[in-house]
């Protein structure tokens, strides 16, 4: 039986935390839902309070963002909060609003200001209460974004806490207590999601993720196969199946089932075309490998890594004069790889001329 590879855990990583909805762009869908449908009307108050100020703040808001003009908004409600801090509603679109910000600026640091930021006003909602549990959730995914596992893992928690039926929460935290390496807890988490929406296969898959990294590989195949059962359509739970077969030493099972997806699949999906190549690898074919990802390069030119692993399966097919092109592309588009063996190929050529 194969070892796991990084590679292997960080592609099936990447398939499970796509089929979660994990990019903070779900929150953004999520978000709006969190001042008007999450929030109650709130509570007769004194007269004294400037429920209508707060109201109009809220609308005028609300009305910038729907324009995707977050700074505006932005402006609004610092103004706003300044004025009323203990106000929950004020909190949880102040946080939306940094969310847009983080989506719309093409500054990394500025992102990640604006994430923690968001994050400072999700917690701070909760505080001021009243809490629900999508508030941890959202709390949880802003946290988890900025790898604050523990932090994410507790608001997770909380929220199961708060809603013990659903099985949202439980499936959430059991993928971030599998970051933090602790899965026992994780693996439990997880089996309580499935029990709890048995029609889903998002959680045995992500068991079946675990035992793959644990090396359990039959206890894998059978999580994985639970999965495929109840979504046969998800080209994510065949990937992996596939990869369980890999790594048992039968890539001609493997490369079966991966080839038998829909066309538009197996050139559509980096962890797809990476697991068809590991297959072609196994049975010594890098020729049907090179012309899986020439054929992938040709339909996604502005995709680096499909473009830097070209050049790999075209060296190993011997045709490295042909991999140059490859490579040259994809160390253009930002892929330092590429550009790593670029340099070596110009190094070797200048010493053996």
């Amino acid at each position: 039986m194969d070892q796991p590879t990084s590679s292997d855990r960080s592609t099936t990583r990447t398939i499970l935390l796509v089929a979660l909805g994990i990019p903070l762009i779900a929150l953004i869908a999520w978000g709006g839902i969190a001042v008007t449908g999450l929030i109650t009307p709130p509570p007769p108050v004194e007269a004294e309070t400037p429920v209508e100020e707060i109201d109009s703040a809220i609308d005028a808001a609300s009305q910038y963002l729907n324009e995707n003009k977050p700074a505006t908004a932005r402006t609004i409600l610092a103004s706003a909060i300044e004025k009323w801090p203990e106000d929950q509603r004020l909190c949880l679109l102040f946080g939306e609003t940094m969310l847009q910000l983080a989506l719309t600026t093409e500054d990394p640091d500025a992102a990640r200001e604006y994430k923690l930021d968001a994050l400072r006003q999700y917690n701070q909602a909760i505080v001021i209460g009243p809490e629900h549990p999508e508030h941890h959730h959202a709390a949880g995914m802003i946290a988890e974004d900025l790898g604050r596992l523990e932090d994410a893992a507790a608001h997770f928690a909380k929220a199961q806490m708060m809603a013990p039926s659903s099985a949202k929460y439980p499936l959430y935290l059991g993928h971030t207590l599998s970051k933090l390496g602790r899965h026992a807890e994780a693996k439990k988490n997880l089996l309580l999601a499935a029990n709890l929406d048995p029609e889903s296969g998002v959680a045995w898959a992500s068991i079946a993720g675990i035992e793959l990294d644990e090396n359990n590989l039959d206890i894998a195949l059978s999580m994985i196969r639970r999965a495929r059962e109840l979504e046969p359509y998800r080209t994510d739970w065949r990937i992996i199946e596939a990869r369980v077969l890999r790594r048992q030493n039968h890539p001609e099972q493997a490369l079966d089932l991966l080839l038998a997806a829909p066309e538009a699949a197996r050139y559509g999906s980096g962890p797809m075309l990476f697991e068809v190549a590991s297959c072609y690898g196994m049975l010594n074919q890098p020729g049907d490998a090179a012309a899986l990802y020439v054929e992938a390069a040709s339909r996604r030119p502005d995709d680096a890594e499909i473009q830097y692993q070209c050049a790999v399966w075209l060296e190993r097919d011997g045709r490295a004069d042909r991999a140059v092109a490859y490579c040259e592309r994809a160390s253009a588009l930002g892929h330092a790889d590429a550009a790593r063996w670029l340099e070596r190929r110009a190094a070797t050529s200048t010493s053996t001329n």
